[in-house]
């Protein structure tokens, strides 16, 4: 089954480092009338600043509630 995409995107209102290996993250959701059919979650792509900008990672959140926090932990690679 093939699912429409949303023509809406998230407003990013608040982000900032919280140490060497975190940031955190804020946005405003898209408006209703834009999701197009089941809302699924958000999908956030990320790098490191010193890497190549198609060095990235995705993390999914799979939830729309009003405010949820997240740990990510991942090994140091240089």
């Amino acid at each position: 089954m093939l699912r429409d995409t949303p023509t809406g995107k998230p407003i990013p209102t608040t982000a900032h480092n919280t140490s060497s290996t975190s940031v955190y993250i804020s946005w405003k959701a898209p408006p209703p009338d834009t999701i197009l059919g089941e809302f699924l979650g958000y999908r956030i792509t990320y790098r490191p600043r010193d890497r190549d900008p198609n060095d990235t990672k995705e993390i999914y959140i799979r939830d729309n509630t009003v405010e949820v926090s997240y740990l990510v932990v991942r090994a140091k690679d240089n």
